[in-house]
């Protein structure tokens, strides 16, 4: 058995020395507005969601299966904020949320036009994002008797109203043109998480779209 895993080894490092692999870097901003239902556990029927903008930043990594198809694998650093309002009673609440996930979506791509300088291209698959910090600030203003603020920190309770691991889809259309020794590339995609990350009846979801420029070298052999 270990001479067949050695003999494996060896030749997927053959196939990876002469396959053209891709690595760049990228980044660039977001806008986020995740569908919920409420705070915690209460649900509310007058909750009012709205987008907040963000950035991210990462690496990416293409391996071809042929000139038109790859897989490409990313990981990326980004800052998803999004606010809410409403109203309980007398009291008008405004909530600011602000996370940082590490979010590595593995997506099959397709490029229009192998070959060209000006390279069109569609991309979609899964993406699994990670919570690492996350906070919400919290104003409540009560008619007569002022303003009061509050910031929740979601580390402070062990995570425990939080789902940490997030698994959604990624769709993405962008472009790449021959600059140098690589190519510089710029993307539009949506990210549309399946995970309901509250551990609570709120039903939070990610919803989030991202727009990156980025440069990709091209490792290997060349035709």
């Amino acid at each position: 058995m270990k001479k067949y895993i050695v003999a494996a080894f060896l030749l997927f490092s053959l196939n990876l020395a002469h396959a053209q692999l891709e690595i760049g870097v990228k980044g660039g901003f977001n806008g986020s507005k995740p569908s919920t239902d409420g705070f915690g556990d209460t649900t509310i029927s007058n909750l009012s969601v709205k987008s907040g903008s963000g950035s991210q930043f990462g690496l990416t990594f293409a391996y071809p299966i042929n000139k038109q198809f790859a897989v490409q694998a990313e990981v990326l650093y980004s800052f998803l904020n999004a606010s809410a309002t409403t109203s309980l009673l007398i009291a008008d609440v405004d909530v600011k949320v602000k996370t940082q996930y590490l979010q590595a979506p593995v997506l099959f791509k397709y490029t229009l036009r192998p070959g060209a300088a000006l390279q069109p291209y569609f991309a979609a698959g899964p993406s699994f994002s990670y919570i690492n910090k996350g906070r919400g600030d919290v104003t409540i203003n009560i008619p007569f008797f002022g303003t009061t603020k509050q910031e929740v920190n979601m580390a402070d309770s062990n995570w425990k109203d939080t789902k940490r691991l997030d698994i959604g889809i990624t769709a993405m259309a962008g472009v790449s043109y021959q600059l140098g020794p690589g190519k510089i590339t710029a993307d539009f995609r949506y990210n549309h998480g399946l995970t309901d990350t509250g551990k609570t009846e709120s039903n939070y979801k990610n919803r989030n779209w991202m727009f990156n420029l980025g440069y990709v070298y091209t490792l290997g052999k060349k035709d």
